[in-house]
């Protein structure tokens, strides 16, 4: 399940005439894949194999997800209608399946781009990184981890928050996790997405 969520702000002249900041918020678009109907995601890259054939993002019952035998490649499928506006603060929900065990890539994209430039979220084993990449360079952003204590075959929901003013706020299953400030080199967003890939673990498999 993806959600994307926009915060709008909204500013209140009270009777001292201090500006006092009212927040509401506005779903631009959610998927729980209950219909099996994935026609409007679109497949922007895909380098990844599963047992030496291509892999493919699939939906069944309810669930979309892909899985992967080969090793370093990223793949992403993007809804085709989203459209976030860059100078608004949003946030992005994912609810991830860690199908078999929490030892393989998991991925998401919260501010994507196009393939080489997006922002998402790599889980690894217990580690949660803040994965930038702009012009096709990485960045992990102020070296930015933190630990969580995931199982194997355990789903969770992941919320980032990203603000105007470069902030980026990550939660699990609702309760906070940890912020991170973000700093140049920047490019404006329009989508969020989801996100696989393979690397010194060849194997993984996700199911959103």
């Amino acid at each position: 399940v993806i959600k994307v969520i926009l915060i709008l702000i909204f500013l209140i002249l009270a009777l001292s005439f201090i500006a006092r900041p009212v927040h509401a918020e506005s779903i631009i678009f959610e998927d729980n894949f209950n219909d099996n109907d994935v026609s409007d995601w679109t497949v922007p890259r895909n380098g990844c194999y599963f047992n030496n054939d291509p892999a493919t993002w699939q939906v069944n019952n309810g669930v979309y997800g892909i899985s992967i035998n080969g090793g370093n490649c990223v793949t992403e499928t993007i809804p085709a209608s989203i459209a976030i506006p860059s100078d608004l603060p949003y946030s992005v929900e994912v609810d991830m399946t860690m199908t078999q065990s929490i030892a393989m890539d998991r991925n998401f994209v919260f501010k994507y781009l196009d393939s080489q430039n997006w922002y998402g979220i790599l889980t690894l084993g217990n580690i949660v990184y803040i994965h930038k990449v702009v012009d096709g360079t990485e960045y992990f952003l102020q070296n930015w981890v933190s630990n969580y204590n995931f199982t194997d075959n355990g789903t969770y929901t992941f919320k980032v928050k990203y603000f105007t003013n470069d902030k980026i706020e990550v939660y699990i299953n609702g309760l906070y996790l940890n912020t991170a400030i973000d700093t140049p080199p920047f490019f404006e967003s329009t989508k969020a997405g989801l996100q696989a890939s393979a690397g010194g673990i060849p194997l993984s498999e996700v199911h959103f």
